[in-house]
């Protein structure tokens, strides 16, 4: 991978999902959202310049080049079936913590989520009676926000109470007077934070994603959660298994069946990663036999914008129409709901 173009799904897993090779060239379907598929080699596959590096900094991409030799190697083990390979717990957990977390995937979804959320609280802001009513009802309940903001505006963190206190009633009617003044200048402040925000959200959803990559590149909490399970590989009878750009899948219990990746309180069923069009490594709980005829549909529907396969097919058009729609990492209706909690706080 090093270089200036960074495979963020590894070419080591495409190259399970074939269609055809020339030479040393690996070609596979790609179904992306929007668009008609298309066949290409896998360079051109999950690929994206500079994505490990920022500023000049190469440090994080030549690590995950020297951890993908070992990484390629236990999955070629697996795909052969090699019973060391599928008994080694230990190997496996921080190759699946590793997948998880590498993904355009993953900071694309923190991208949207925080850019909608930040979209929602703007529309808050430029509701001015709903607004003023929240700051008023803030000021209220906790009396040292205002006092905070005064005594830093003053430049005195150490201003007595006392002091603060009389200036707080002689500033309390000037404020009341202002407010009117200041909310109605809100909205074109909230048009000019509005147009900044895709370039702000992208910027920081970079550096966080090269931040925690640099801090593992295998996050031991999910090593060590994923260490526990059971696990095995299972053979898909038709070979008609694609690779979703999540890589894994995950299987819960609740109301949301699956998802691209794992959160804290989650209650992980199994796990779930394609290691070729016949071939799925299984982590569970127990060693019970799972049943993986909904699969495909799973990993099509926890893709964000694209997935692969080794065949054009009425199977893959059908799921070609399901990408996204368990891609997301908060539904819009938990996002209302977050902005609700914000409003009556």
């Amino acid at each position: 991978m090093s270089g200036k173009r960074h495979h963020f799904v590894p070419q080591f897993l495409q190259s399970g999902f074939a269609s055809h090779t020339n030479g040393n060239e690996v070609f596979t379907w790609v179904y992306r959202k929007g668009t008609k598929e298309f066949n290409t080699n896998i360079i051109n596959v999950g690929v994206e310049g500079q994505f490990y590096s920022q500023d000049s900094d190469r440090k994080l991409d030549d690590s995950i080049t020297t951890a993908e030799g070992r990484y390629g190697a236990l999955v070629e083990a697996l795909r052969n079936g090699r019973e060391d390979a599928l008994a080694n717990s230990t190997a496996i957990a921080e190759l699946l913590a590793h997948l998880e977390i590498r993904t355009r995937h993953l900071r694309e979804s923190f991208s949207i989520t925080a850019s909608t959320l930040m979209q929602e609280l703007l529309h808050f802001v430029e509701d001015e009676q709903a607004f003023a009513k929240y700051l008023q009802r803030k000021m209220r309940n906790d009396p040292s926000i205002l006092r905070n903001a005064i005594a830093d505006e003053l430049k005195i963190p150490n201003l007595p109470d006392s002091v603060l206190e009389e200036v707080l009633k002689v500033s309390q009617p000037l404020l009341d007077q202002l407010l009117p003044s200041l909310l109605g200048s809100l909205p074109s402040m909230a048009n000019q934070f509005r147009s900044a925000i895709p370039q702000m959200v992208k910027t920081a959803s970079k550096s966080g994603h090269i931040k925690g990559l640099q801090q593992a590149l295998a996050p031991p909490v999910k090593t060590d959660a994923y260490e526990n399970l059971k696990f095995q590989i299972l053979h898909a009878q038709d070979a008609t298994i694609p690779l979703g750009d999540s890589m894994l899948v995950f299987q819960l219990q609740g109301e949301r069946t699956f998802k691209p990746f794992s959160e804290k309180d989650d209650q992980i069923q199994a796990v779930y990663l394609p290691l070729s069009s016949d071939r799925v490594l299984v982590g569970s709980v127990d060693d019970a036999v799972l049943e993986i005829s909904n699969l495909s549909t799973a990993i099509a529907q926890c893709s964000l914008e694209y997935f692969i396969g080794t065949t054009k097919s009425a199977a893959n058009d059908l799921l070609h129409r399901r990408i996204g729609e368990f891609a997301y990492m908060l539904s819009q209706e938990q996002i209302e709901a977050l902005i609700e909690e914000v409003k009556n706080e």
